[in-house]
């Protein structure tokens, strides 16, 4: 994960298995702040690992879908 997103990892055993969550944010500023985040169930800890992986590189291809969404940029195309 880039150095620009702060990444919060989380993983609670539950009474059916283990809770995952996966929490990145990005920006600091009011109106360019990002946050996404994934949540996943498994039934083992050996399952664990895989799973995070995968959450984590599905938070970042999310991020990186959302900074590329610029709406000031349709706003300008419009005008013109």
């Amino acid at each position: 994960m880039s150095d620009e997103y702060d990444t919060t990892e989380h993983v609670e055993h539950t009474d059916t298995g283990y809770s995952i969550r996966v929490e990145c944010k990005r920006g600091t500023g009011t109106n360019d702040r990002d946050t996404v985040r994934a949540e996943a169930k498994v039934e083992s800890l050996d399952e664990v690992s895989g799973v995070r992986e995968e959450m984590v590189d599905e938070v970042e291809s999310a991020l990186l879908e959302l900074r590329s969404f610029d709406p000031d940029a349709e706003l300008e195309d419009d005008n013109e």
